[in-house]
């Protein structure tokens, strides 16, 4: 079994199952054969393969408001890895809550903080009450 994290359900801030380790594997056309690119070297992808272990965590703060609403605040930290030792990955982002009685509706906008470039996460969820 191999592990995946990111998305609305581990680290806020990065996309589904973004989180793995990767390798390089080469490109197959329709028959079969290598791709062969145009300086003659055969063609390679990157795929995500999946962690031997994981390790995921949030802090996040609720606050309730009037009408059903609420407020959080979060940090997400996480990865999934084939040693320990390999980096941790941030988001940090907030929300909003709308409680209905047997659901809650959170919308959580997401940055990760320790990749440059990348920009916020919409992530929307639903959780049921039991």
């Amino acid at each position: 079994m191999r592990f995946f994290a990111g998305g609305d359900r581990s680290v806020r801030g990065f996309a589904y199952e973004e989180l793995s380790p990767t390798q390089t594997v080469p490109v197959f056309g329709e028959t079969g054969q290598p791709v062969i690119g145009p300086n003659g070297v055969p063609e390679t992808q990157t795929i995500r393969i999946g962690g031997k272990d994981i390790l995921t965590g949030t802090v996040e703060v609720e606050r309730d408001l009037p009408r059903n609403f609420g407020i959080a605040v979060f940090t997400d930290y996480g990865n999934a890895f084939d040693h320990f030792g390999d980096s941790l990955l941030y988001a940090a982002g907030f929300g909003v809550r709308y409680r209905l009685p047997v659901l809650t509706v959170g919308i959580d906008l997401a940055q990760p903080l320790n990749r440059p470039g990348a920009g916020p996460r919409l992530n929307i969820d639903f959780s049921t009450k039991l």
